[in-house]
């Protein structure tokens, strides 16, 4: 096999294990995040606008009360209550947990930095 067989292969198998245990969560974030914690290993848990998009009708109070207990920050609910902002500290863990909740449908997320406040949803 080739270097850049093994390459596209290994590939392949990184985006076959993604789809198996984080299918909800984009794969872009689950990258950026691999490469911030190799280029940053003392900082495990870098900040992130994380947007959760939920299935409607959902009690929103639960689940607002629910983040503020696990993350300490207040998420901002758009669109009827299905689209869910904030920022926190995030790790896969904490992505696998918000991944296997069952009225979630998808978790996209880019870096904050901790360095500015949320704008709100950049995500459709």
């Amino acid at each position: 096999m080739s270097q850049v067989n093994e390459i596209s292969q290994k590939f392949e198998e990184f985006e076959k294990s993604m789809k198996t245990h984080l299918a909800k969560v984009d794969s872009r974030l689950i990258v950026d995040l691999l490469l911030r914690q190799k280029a940053e290993p003392n900082n495990k848990n870098p900040i992130y606008t994380l947007e959760v998009f939920i299935k409607p009708n959902q009690n929103t109070d639960e689940i607002r009360n629910r983040i503020i207990n696990e993350t300490g920050m207040v998420p901002a609910f758009y669109d009827g209550g299905t689209h869910i902002v904030v920022a926190h500290k995030i790790n896969f863990d904490m992505l696998k947990m918000i991944n296997d909740i069952e009225t979630v449908e998808r978790i996209r997320g880019s870096y904050s930095g901790g360095g500015m406040a949320s704008i709100g949803p950049v995500y459709d």
